[in-house]
């Protein structure tokens, strides 16, 4: 549902239906009953990021020293209870993302991921509820496979 209105007079109006979110992508707006997106074609996805600097916390993107172009990473969970989240390295085509690499399993569940400055390599942070500790690594683009 999605309504407008005014204060003074206090005036609101309510429409039933899916509006579309202005995220910077092509959407139908958020499912109703869920937590997701669905893009025209019925792609779901759960966020959308900036292929830059200003990216968010859980897809930043990235460079590779080695080959051009700008590449996403981003985390997913991992839909299994004794594993971690799914750091996913995909590479950025004529507008799509294409998988780069197949997905790395986290110690963990990803509580912070960004880019550094220069958007060659990223900090990420999990937490291992089980072990009760946190984890920090570095990581980058590697071309020599």
């Amino acid at each position: 549902m999605t309504c407008t209105g005014r204060p003074d007079p206090l005036e609101i109006t309510c429409i039933d239906g899916q509006q579309p979110w202005p995220i910077g992508v092509d959407n139908r707006g958020l499912e109703p009953g869920r937590n997701y997106f669905k893009t025209s074609e019925g792609t779901v996805f759960y966020n959308a990021a900036p292929l830059g600097a200003a990216a968010n916390d859980d897809a930043i993107g990235l460079t590779a020293a080695c080959a051009p172009g700008m590449y996403v990473a981003a985390v997913s969970p991992s839909g299994r209870l004794d594993s971690g989240d799914l750091l996913q390295l995909s590479r950025v085509a004529d507008g799509r993302l294409v998988q780069a690499a197949s997905p790395v399993s986290l110690p963990g569940v990803l509580t912070a991921l960004w880019a550094q400055p220069d958007q060659t390599s990223a900090v990420v942070v999990t937490h291992d509820v089980r072990a009760g500790r946190y984890d920090a690594f570095q990581t980058t683009i590697s071309c020599s496979r």
